[in-house]
C-alpha cells in the first residue's frame, strides 16, 4: 500500500509530486510503518526529444531551484535528478550543461503509474 492509503489519521498525507510516492509501506514487527525502499524509477538515457525540453540552469543555481522554476515546485527535484542522472543534489548545477525538462504530461503520467505500482 501507498502511505496515502494507510487508514490512520497520525500519518501524514503526501502531495502527489513527493518521492516518497514511489515507495509502497508495511507495518513491521514494531508496530511501525516503512517504507520498502527496493522499488525504483528508471528514466532511460536516450529519450525521444518530443518528451523533453532541454533547458540551461541559471549560474549558482541548484536543483531544487531549477525544478520550481520548471515546475513551480521543488518536490520534482528528484525527477530531473534521475533524469539527468545527476547524483549529488547539493551542488550548484552547471550552467553550460542543458538539463533534460520532461513534458507536464509525461510528468504526469509518470505520477500516475506510481501511484498505480
Amino acid at each position: 500500500m501507498k502511505q496515502n492509503d494507510i487508514p490512520d489519521s497520525s500519518v501524514t498525507q503526501l502531495r502527489s509530486t513527493e518521492l516518497s510516492n514511489i515507495f509502497n509501506v508495511y507495518y513491521n514487527d514494531e508496530n511501525r510503518y516503512m517504507y520498502n525502499l527496493l522499488n525504483s524509477l528508471y528514466i532511460p538515457s536516450q529519450l525521444n526529444r518530443l518528451l523533453y525540453t532541454a533547458v540551461y540552469p541559471l549560474p549558482g543555481e541548484y536543483l531544487t531551484q531549477f525544478s520550481y522554476r520548471m515546475y513551480k515546485t521543488i518536490d520534482l527535484a528528484w525527477l530531473i535528478a534521475e533524469t539527468n542522472k545527476i547524483y549529488n543534489m547539493l551542488e550548484p548545477l552547471n550552467p553550460s550543461v542543458p538539463l533534460r525538462v520532461l513534458s507536464d504530461e509525461v510528468v504526469r503520467d509518470i505520477l500516475l503509474r506510481i501511484k498505480l505500482l
